[in-house]
C-alpha cells in the first residue's frame, strides 16, 4: 500500500511495489512545482489579514481600501479586524439592518511587475473563509481575473470589477460557519498585466448582525496545486504593505505648548530611528523642514494626505494648527524625494500662545 509525505505529497511506494518507477517519475512532478512554488513566492501581500495600518473598522461609501492591500466595494458595507486563535482576520458584510441588495465584493489586485511573472501559467487561488450563523445570499464566489492595463506606476485608479475572468468557483453551498479551504485554478492569460482575486456575493433579505464573511488567509500556488498555508514573517509582511502605504505613528501629545518666544522648538519620535521637529520659530519668521525617511522604497510616488487637525480650506495641505486663541493656521508643503523621502515645509508660527494640535500624514500608492 503506498502513502504520501504530509507536506507536498511525495508518494512512498510499498516494498516490492511494481509500480515504483510511476511513483519516483510522479515524485519529480511534485517535487519541480513545490520548487516553483518557493521561487515565486505568494504574491498576494498581506495574505493572511495581519497588517491593518489604515484602522480597524470601516464602514464604506464606495470602493475602499481596508486592511492593507485589501479593497471592498459595496455601499454602506462594513470591514472590520477580528482576531481568531490569537492572530487577524478580516470581517465584511452589509451593516445590521441593510436592505439594500447590491453585489458586495473584496479583493486584492496585484500591479505588473508581480502578475507577469505568472503569463501562460496555470494557477490555484486558495481562500480559508467561513460565514457568519444567519449568511444567506443568492450567490458567493471567490474568483481570478486578468487585465491587459498596465501599472508600473501608481494611477489609483483600478477597481475589483475590471478584467477578464481567468476561473471563478461557486461555493455558496459549500461555505459553512466553520472555517474551510476553497480553491479556483485556471491559466492566465499571456496578455496579463494585472491579476486580482475577489470574493463576491449577491444578499438577498434584510441584513442581520451575523451577515457576514470571514477570510483566515490567502494564497496562489503555481499548478493545479493547493499547498499548505505558510505565513510570512510579520515584519516581511508589514514591509511588503509600505512600498503601497506608510502611515507613521507619532507619541505627540494632543497639544504642546511651544512658549512665546523666538526660536524654540520641539521634538517627538516616529520610532526608533526617525523624529518629528515642529516648527521652532514663534513670533513670526522662518520656519522648518522636516525629513522623513521611508521605511522601505515605495513601489511608486505616492500621494501625501493629511489627517486629523486639519484646516479643509487648505485642501489637505495643512497638518498642524498653531495659536489657540486666534486659530490660525501651518501649512505644510509636501515633496516627494526620489521615492524614498518626504520633505514637509512650512512657515513659522504666527505670535501668541502657540501650541499644535495633533494631526497625522499618509503615504498611498495603492492601486485603487
Amino acid at each position: 500500500m503506498s502513502t504520501s509525505t504530509e507536506n507536498i505529497g511525495l508518494v512512498k511506494h510499498a516494498s516490492g511495489y511494481e509500480g515504483w518507477a510511476d511513483d519516483m517519475n510522479a515524485n519529480f512532478d511534485i517535487v519541480d512545482r513545490a520548487t516553483g512554488n518557493i521561487m515565486s513566492m505568494n504574491p498576494v501581500i498581506n495574505c493572511d489579514m495581519s497588517q491593518w495600518q489604515r484602522g480597524d473598522s470601516f464602514t464604506l461609501t464606495g470602493m475602499q481600501c481596508t486592511a492593507d492591500r485589501w479593497a471592498a466595494s459595496y455601499n454602506n458595507c462594513t470591514v472590520s479586524k477580528q482576531i481568531y486563535n490569537g492572530k487577524s482576520i478580516l470581517r465584511f458584510g452589509r451593516a445590521d439592518g441593510e436592505t439594500l441588495l447590491n453585489c458586495l465584493y473584496v479583493g486584492q489586485i496585484i500591479d505588473t511587475p508581480n502578475a507577469v511573472k505568472y503569463r501562460g501559467k496555470t494557477i490555484t487561488l486558495s481562500w480559508r473563509l467561513r460565514k457568519g450563523s444567519t449568511f444567506s445570499a443568492d450567490w458567493l464566489n471567490i474568483a481570478i481575473m486578468s487585465s491587459a492595463v498596465v501599472n508600473d506606476t501608481y494611477n489609483g485608479s483600478l477597481d475589483l470589477l475590471s478584467g477578464t475572468l481567468v476561473n471563478y468557483a461557486s461555493i455558496t453551498n459549500e461555505i459553512s460557519t466553520d472555517f474551510q479551504t476553497f480553491t479556483v485554478s485556471g491559466t492566465v492569460p499571456e496578455d496579463c498585466n494585472t491579476l486580482s482575486i475577489k470574493i463576491g456575493y449577491l444578499p438577498n433579505g434584510t441584513a442581520s448582525t451575523s451577515e457576514y464573511i470571514k477570510m483566515d488567509w490567502a494564497q496562489i500556488n503555481i499548478e493545479e496545486v493547493a499547498l499548505p498555508f505558510t505565513p510570512r514573517d510579520e515584519a516581511l509582511e508589514l514591509m511588503l504593505c509600505q512600498r503601497y502605504f506608510w502611515m507613521p505613528h507619532s507619541t505627540m501629545p494632543s497639544s504642546a505648548d511651544l512658549g512665546t518666544t523666538a526660536s524654540q522648538s520641539a521634538l517627538w519620535p516616529l520610532g526608533c530611528d526617525y523624529a518629528y521637529i515642529a516648527s521652532a520659530h514663534c513670533g513670526g519668521g522662518g520656519g522648518n523642514t522636516q525629513p522623513l525617511t521611508f521605511p522601505v522604497k515605495m513601489w511608486a510616488t505616492p500621494t501625501i494626505k493629511f489627517y486629523g487637525n486639519i484646516n479643509s480650506a487648505y485642501s489637505g495641505t495643512t497638518w498642524f494648527q498653531n495659536c489657540e486663541g486666534t486659530e490660525s493656521w501651518i501649512v505644510m508643503t509636501p515633496y516627494i524625494v526620489n521615492d524614498k523621502m518626504a520633505i514637509l515645509n512650512g512657515p513659522g508660527m504666527t505670535a501668541g500662545t502657540s501650541a499644535f494640535r495633533q494631526g497625522g500624514v499618509t503615504f498611498d500608492a495603492e492601486l485603487y
